[in-house]
Formats: C-alpha cells, structure tokens, sequence
C-alpha cells in the first residue's frame, strides 16, 4: 500500500510510542541520526551502581541498603519471603556484572 498516513488519517492522536536503550552496551547496533532527532532523550543513571560498588568494595557484604534492593523487593511483595530472595537477587546481579567486568562472563 503506498498510502500516506496523517494525524485523523490512520493516527490515532492518542498515539504515543516510549522507546529504550541501554547505548553503553556491547556489540548492540546504533541508533540512526533520523531516529534520534525524532525523540526525547531522557538519561537515568544505573539503578545497580550502589549495589555494585558495595559488592566490589566487599563481595561478602549485606546489599539491603541499596536502591536496587527496595526496587527488587518492591516488585515481589506478593511473594512469601521476598526480602530473603531479594538478597539472592542482588547477589546473583552483582556476581554477574563482576564476572562480566572482568572478562569471565559474555554476554550475548
């Protein structure tokens, strides 16, 4: 079909498109200039960054003080012992990004 959509001609006007992208990751294709200068681009920082520091600092410690523990836990409160296998969790992230900082773990 070569037919030319418009706002009230096939567009909704409550259409919206959210678009994400980690741009640091490794081996991941490029965003086109066109797209990026069709978009808001809003930056977060890491939600992990305190997590994965402590854990580099001391691999052995306690990460419950952290932002990424209450955003884990925050999204199991239905779940019977969320806070222990919020634990696990952070972990588990933590040991995985320092086994893929070091060269130990691809991920593809």
């Amino acid at each position: 079909r070569n037919e030319k959509l418009s706002l009230g001609n096939g567009i909704s006007s409550e259409f919206r498109l959210f678009a994400t992208v980690n741009a640091s990751r490794h081996k991941q294709a490029q965003l086109s200039s066109a797209f990026i200068n069709r978009v808001i681009s809003i930056w977060l920082p890491e939600l992990d960054h305190d997590a994965v520091s402590k854990f580099h600092q001391s691999p052995n410690s306690v990460l419950v003080d952290t932002e990424l523990y209450e955003v884990v836990v925050s999204q199991m409160q239905s779940v019977p012992a969320s806070r222990a296998l919020g634990k696990v969790l952070v972990n588990l992230h933590c040991e995985v990004r320092n086994m893929w900082h070091h060269g130990l773990l691809e991920i593809v």
